[in-house]
């Protein structure tokens, strides 16, 4: 039992000292009077500073070394400054903590669109959706014009709750104002219309997107979600048709298809496809390759790819001993 703490302490440890280390130079960077005598405080030395430890702090979920940052701010004066209240809130939702971050929200004499995208993003991916779905109606009131990333939460927290009427209206919206070419909300709203169960939609959206590899992607995966699996196999074949490059989430939706048709031959097919590209050793694919031969009567094949997988593993951790 005191061996398992020992790492969690070591990383704690270093955090800390990180944190110190941040902190006193820091401090050195705005210990002149002309850094109190105004509101709008300008980083003289180094900018980064603040929002890159914020940022370790968020990455690593060490709610100890945002909350010394946190109180740093404060005591600076930066507490009406809105790039650092959006790190600030950025930290605490990434950390778990929604209620800290609504507080700074709730605080800040001046919200901007990074705010409110940060606050809609944390409630969502904290499982909060209809409290996110509120924050974005919220701001759509302002006058303010959301951007991809918060309608792409807007859209998660539609599929979650199986709010389809709003998610029409986002779709309208995103039509309105042009955005319906964006890769990253055409896909968005393309999975949200496939979690509803709705294809047909889906395919409408699909077909006003460009052939990025991305948008292939939310459609492979959006009829293998419906159950669709012959048309998700049709769909990754036309990609191969039309040299569209595959990555690691276009294999895995091809997988996914082969499961619910249960064919075995374009199974095979797919790995030999999947061997000659770059994620041969993706143990993501991998776990996925297994499942579907296992599932459709070829265990064989699935001990083989698990073999292989180890080898890798075990060469990988030999060559990265010898290289230090």
């Amino acid at each position: 039992m005191r061996g398992s703490t020992v790492p969690f302490v070591s990383k704690l440890n270093h955090l800390s000292l990180f944190a110190t280390k941040i902190l006193r130079n820091q401090h050195q960077t705005y210990t002149s009077k002309s850094c109190y005598s105004s509101s709008s405080l300008s980083f003289r030395n180094d900018p980064t500073v603040l929002p890159t430890a914020l940022t370790c702090s968020a990455n690593s979920k060490c709610i100890l070394l945002g909350s010394q940052i946190h109180a740093q701010i404060i005591k600076l004066g930066l507490s009406n400054d809105v790039f650092s209240q959006n790190n600030i809130i950025k930290m605490y939702t990434k950390c778990g903590l929604l209620a800290h971050g609504l507080k700074v929200f709730d605080e800040m004499p001046m919200k901007n669109l990074v705010s409110w995208t940060f606050v809609i993003s944390g409630a969502i991916q904290t499982g909060e959706f209809e409290m996110g779905l509120g924050v974005y109606l919220a701001m759509r009131r302002t006058g303010l014009v959301p951007n991809e990333f918060a309608l792409g939460c807007v859209r998660k927290g539609c599929a979650a709750l199986g709010n389809k009427e709003l998610g029409e209206c986002i779709r309208c919206f995103v039509l309105k104002v042009g955005m319906e070419t964006n890769p990253f909300v055409g896909s968005s709203i393309l999975n949200m219309y496939a979690k509803l169960g709705d294809i047909e939609d889906a395919e409408r959206v699909f077909e006003c997107m460009d052939n990025r590899v991305g948008c292939w992607n939310a459609m492979t995966g959006g009829y293998a979600q419906c159950g669709y699996g012959f048309e998700s196999l049709m769909a990754f074949s036309l990609m191969q048709y039309k040299g569209i490059p595959m990555d690691t989430f276009t294999f895995i939706n091809a997988l996914k298809g082969c499961l619910i048709v249960g064919n075995l031959n374009f199974g095979r097919q797919i790995h030999g496809l999947i061997i000659q590209s770059e994620v041969a050793f993706s143990t993501a694919v991998m776990n996925y390759l297994m499942d579907m031969y296992f599932k459709n009567g070829g265990e064989l094949y699935a001990l083989k790819v698990f073999d292989r997988l180890q080898n890798y593993i075990l060469e990988y951790c030999v060559f990265k001993s010898l290289t230090r």
